[in-house]
């Protein structure tokens, strides 16, 4: 058995164990919301400039989880 079929099944079973409705979301995605939620509240108005560094202060997180993927 390789490795990838060994990595899938693993991916597998968490998937089936774990509805997706019972998952946390990740920090990437509850910045996500929290953006849009700023953005529609007029927290950051349209045409605001943004950075990185920004974002991870604002929010609490690394600036990793702030960068375009």
């Amino acid at each position: 058995m390789s490795l990838l079929s060994t990595n899938d099944q693993a991916l597998d079973q968490h998937t089936q164990s774990t509805p997706a409705e019972s998952r946390e979301p990740t920090k990437s995605a509850s910045l996500t919301e929290q953006l849009i939620e700023a953005i529609v509240t007029g927290t950051y108005p349209a045409g605001t400039k943004v950075s990185e560094a920004g974002l991870a202060a604002a929010f609490g997180v690394s600036e990793v989880h702030c960068a375009r993927r």
